[in-house]
């Protein structure tokens, strides 16, 4: 959703003062019209606003080799811009993304999806996490090159955008654990949430 929310942006003043930046590495040609340097593209050429490119994968073979490229200063110094955002705009993903994503992007050997089938219940910005909104301890989780949860909640506004009704409990965990502050979602996501939320009153 935030793609379609990127392409039908607009404003009727040039916003000149705005920058858009990437809270994360890219994905593959198969997802390109999702990444967010592309999403940035075009929220910034909508409104005539500027934005910034994160030249890094989303995610890569090691912890050490993450540790490497975060050091670096044309990655380190657009997540710093990133973590400096007044406003974060961010889809929110299922469990069964962190299989797609893993099997796209992980050997075979760090997938662990039996492991994780019953654990992973949605992600933020590619960060996979539990029933009680923690990140979860996997390969994934240790080689992704993304900002952190705990990076996300000190931004002062996060909005959250969403349609598919399967998204509701990963929505309501993002929002009880104070992730996401504002979300933009359909009627019959909103009455989904609604009713995750009755069974904890």
């Amino acid at each position: 959703m935030a793609r379609e929310t990127a392409m039908k942006f607009t404003s009727p003043i040039p916003l000149e003062h705005v920058t858009f930046v990437p809270l994360c590495g890219g994905v593959d040609k198969e997802l390109w019209d999702i990444q967010a340097n592309t999403v940035c593209e075009y929220f910034a050429s909508h409104c005539g606003a500027s934005g910034l490119q994160l030249h890094a994968p989303i995610v890569v073979d090691s912890k050490e080799a993450k540790d490497i490229f975060m050091s670096q200063r044309f990655i380190e110094e657009v997540l710093q811009k990133a973590k400096q955002s007044d406003i974060a705009f961010v889809g929110i993903g299922t469990g069964s993304r962190y299989f797609e994503m893993t099997n796209l992007y992980l050997e075979k050997e760090q997938c662990m999806e039996t492991e994780m089938k019953d654990k992973v219940k949605g992600d933020l910005i590619y960060n996979f996490y539990d029933l009680q909104g923690r990140l979860l301890d996997c390969p994934w989780n240790r080689q992704n090159m993304t900002l952190s949860l705990e990076d996300l909640q000190q931004i002062p506004e996060v909005i959250g955008a969403a349609y598919e009704t399967e998204k509701a409990e990963a929505i309501y965990i993002a929002v009880r654990r104070k992730i996401i502050s504002s979300l933009i979602v359909t009627a019959p996501l909103a009455r989904q949430i609604l009713k995750l939320h009755s069974r904890f009153l």
